[in-house]
């Protein structure tokens, strides 16, 4: 049996089931026949992370926009979409009169209504017997759109109902979460070193409940009837909790699921941590920024509750607080299980470490390789350090004197962004096809196309198998239970909430109130998150786990960790 609640906000639950998050909402044009999102590069984004982004190759992106040199911030970009659209002339032929949408499975009136910024209604009445649309039927869409601007989000009356129509004033939006950088904004009007006034919050325990019952409670600035948009990506999240639900209910679990609108000041956060029916959750899923996590953690310790938090990798609090769990980890915390990864599957081959620096460089990547020699050197694996002005010359004076059969790894520990760019240029110059690089998380956002000229390992704490019969299934769910298919976010939101969902949700069906049992077995079942814990002396638990992957030159995964 399966129970969810939704609290603390009265309209939550109607509102939630008419918002329909959106798909990638960008403007776009048509070209050939072929269908291209609008794309502007954003600070620091490169060929790779927009190829995440958007599930297209950077083969595809280059293809569509050729240019020379590298990516510029606001840079307008074309990207695929892999959409047919037919363009229906008018008797004369002189000049279009409608585009026509050959539908896609998981599309439906409303997705289409949203990405082409026109009424449902005025598709209806164009498309005599559209409703209910089938895959493959041409539906055309009226002239009078512009595909080169944003489609009106107030075209749907239901959609904004929660919304004021004198809305308060614009405020700073934060960042995307990315899971693998630190959630920093601080949207409360006081810093998390803000001592929290406990005197109004309930302080009794609640007894846990059985191993076969569970109830989950997901803190998200959801930014229900704030006057402001409501936040897709958690709502994505959290319909992922849903889902998870839905498998847990399926092994026979009793889930009950609380959703609460923790919204983005200080006011709102404490109104939810003053409802007695949080503290009879076993287990809290959030917040979403690092100035709520102190908040949050005292409230766990307070009521002994398991709190997980979910996309942040500043989380001190971790280390003295015994019911934190960490799901995503600052990069250097897996240095010693990757060079044991590495030094592994590199048995064989030969290994040239550019010489290490340390000046401008987000983590000392000298520490990585301090760990990997021994390691190397313990199974036999060649290797040698080589100058970082010289790279291209000395890759191809090794492999003229060693031979070109066995696979090259050339290890470049830096991410100063002047040095790689140096590096960079290095790359296209090495004459063998038997050499790859090995590489770093941030790389993705630098805008260097030349370091894909190569294969490349690298290695992430998150990774989505979009071919994957699981993921597809998950697709499939998503849609069929909310109307929409989920936001193509890269790492996916709506894909974390059931990774995570699933993982503590079994985790108490395992071992109820103890996880020790639980966390450090493989879970083949997560679609995204690799779960590996270690747990702090004096303190709470940190993910390790990780997926090492090595790409072709186009960006396609040639093998997995799992």
């Amino acid at each position: 049996m399966r129970r969810i609640i939704l609290t603390t906000v009265s309209v939550l639950t109607a509102t939630l089931s008419m918002y329909a998050a959106a798909t990638l909402n960008y403007p776009t044009i048509v070209e050939n026949g072929k269908e291209y999102y609008l794309y502007k590069v954003q600070k620091s984004e490169g060929y790779y992370a927009i190829s995440r982004k958007f599930d297209v190759t950077i083969k595809e992106i280059v293809d569509a926009n050729p240019m020379e040199g590298g990516l510029k911030l606001g840079q307008e970009l074309k990207i695929p979409t892999g959409n047919v659209v037919k363009v229906e002339k008018s008797p004369d032929h002189s000049r279009s009169k409608n585009l026509v949408h050959v539908v896609e499975k998981g599309e439906t009136l409303y997705s289409l209504a949203k990405k082409y910024g026109v009424k449902v209604d005025n598709l209806k009445k164009l498309n005599p017997g559209c409703d209910p649309l089938s895959i493959g039927f041409e539906l055309k869409i009226p002239s009078d759109i512009n595909t080169t601007s944003k489609p009106d989000k107030r075209h749907d009356k239901h959609e904004r109902a929660y919304a004021d129509e004198k809305q308060k004033p614009a405020e700073a939006e934060p960042q995307s979460v990315t899971p693998m950088e630190a959630m920093t904004e601080t949207p409360l009007e006081a810093s998390a070193a803000d001592s929290l006034s406990t005197d109004s919050i309930p302080q009794e325990t609640f007894y846990r409940n059985p191993q076969n019952s569970v109830r989950m409670a997901v803190l998200m600035p959801f930014n229900i009837n704030s006057g402001y948009d409501v936040d897709e990506k958690f709502v994505d999240f959290y319909r992922g909790c849903l889902i998870a639900a839905d498998s847990l209910s399926a092994l026979g679990m009793n889930v009950t699921i609380d959703a609460y609108d923790i919204g983005k000041t200080k006011e709102s956060l404490i109104k939810t941590l003053q409802n007695r029916e949080l503290s009879k959750a076993d287990i809290i899923i959030g917040p979403a920024y690092t100035a709520q996590i102190q908040y949050i953690s005292d409230y766990a310790k307070r009521h002994k509750i398991k709190a997980v938090v979910p996309f942040s990798n500043n989380v001190p609090q971790v280390n003295s607080n015994k019911y934190l769990f960490q799901i995503v980890s600052p990069q250097n915390l897996f240095f010693e299980s990757l060079a044991t990864e590495c030094a592994e599957r590199w048995k064989g081959k030969h290994v040239l470490i550019v010489e290490p620096d340390s000046a401008g460089i987000r983590y000392n990547k000298r520490e990585f390789t301090d760990l990997l020699i021994p390691k190397l050197e313990a199974n036999g694996t060649k290797h040698m350090y080589i100058a970082d002005t010289k790279v291209a010359g000395q890759v191809n004076n090794y492999i003229a004197e060693a031979g070109d059969k066995d696979e090259v790894i050339v290890i470049i520990p830096t991410s100063n962004h002047v040095k790689l760019t140096q590096i960079a240029d290095h790359i296209e110059q090495i004459k063998s096809n038997n050499v790859s690089i090995f590489g770093f998380p941030e790389w993705n956002d630098m805008m260097h196309k030349d370091i894909y000229n190569k294969p490349m390992y690298m290695f992430t704490n998150y990774w989505l198998r979009f071919d994957d019969p699981a993921t597809i299934d998950f697709y499939n769910r998503y849609n069929s239970k909310f109307g929409v298919p989920p936001a193509q976010n890269n790492p996916s939101y709506s894909i974390f909430g059931f990774d995570i969902t699933l993982y503590f949700g079994k985790a108490w069906m395992h071992s109820g109130d103890e996880f020790e049992g639980f966390l450090n077995d493989e879970h083949p079942d997560m679609l995204q998150m690799r779960f590996h814990f270690d747990r702090r002396p004096n303190g709470g638990y940190v993910n390790h786990g990780l997926y090492l992957q090595r790409y072709d030159k186009e960006g396609i995964s040639l093998m997995e960790n799992r």
